[in-house]
């Protein structure tokens, strides 16, 4: 726990750097924030995740610290629907890699397509959440050690969920707080198959861009 601890740290230290040297007076335009259809982010996120979730006497203990860097692209204009929140639509492609812990020591690391929908009904300028969803890849070293049944094979499936806020600190910025639960498994390829189920807690950091709006 205190080396999952040390790696936040460093991690944001790194990227809150960049933050803290931009100034109200540096000509950045308000666009960056506008989530409008096109619109370009860049977030790198990390956190520690618990498992398992769901108790089995197949599942051991499998804590893992999980960064991920993710790409997003507004797919949407703003819509209005009349059951839920007014936002739009944001289609993420993610690079994860995660360090694990436990009665077996290893890593995962791979890719994910994640679907997101960004909540802009607040009145707040401020606070934006958002709920995705998610699937992807992983390869993993933790298939050679025959003593588990979580992990059968070294390529495996993800199922992920997540929901969050990002707090707008600059024009072009956010801090990010992300819940989130991940699900892998190879889908009954392979003899072992318990699955890993998981429960954690992101903190992040978004930079935004508008490039393909077209928009001043």
């Amino acid at each position: 726990m205190r080396k999952y601890l040390l790696n936040i740290i460093l991690m944001l230290n790194i990227f809150f750097i960049p933050i803290f040297t931009v100034h109200a007076d540096d000509n950045i335009s308000t666009k960056c924030f506008s989530f409008r259809k096109g619109q370009l982010s860049l977030q790198m996120i990390t956190g520690v995740f618990d498992s398992p979730f769901l108790f089995s006497p197949e599942r051991q203990e499998m804590d893992y610290l999980q960064t991920n860097l993710r790409i997003g692209l507004i797919l949407s204009d703003l819509q209005d629907p009349k059951y839920f929140f007014r936002g739009n639509w944001e289609g993420i492609f993610e690079i994860t890699y995660s360090d694990v812990e436990g009665r077996t020591d290893g890593y995962f690391g791979g890719g994910a397509i994640l679907l997101r929908y960004n909540i802009l009904s607040l009145e707040s300028r401020r606070v934006y959440p958002f709920i995705h969803l998610g699937a992807g890849i992983v390869y993993n070293d933790l298939y050679k050690d025959r003593s588990q049944g979580v992990i059968g094979q070294s390529i495996e499936f993800t199922l992920r969920g997540g929901v969050g806020i990002r707090l707008k600190i600059t024009d072009c910025w956010s801090i990010d707080l992300e819940g989130a639960y991940e699900h892998i498994s190879n889908a009954g390829l392979a003899d072992r198959n318990a699955g890993l189920n998981a429960v954690g807690g992101f903190v992040g950091i978004t930079m935004y861009f508008d490039w393909l709006t077209g928009k001043p």
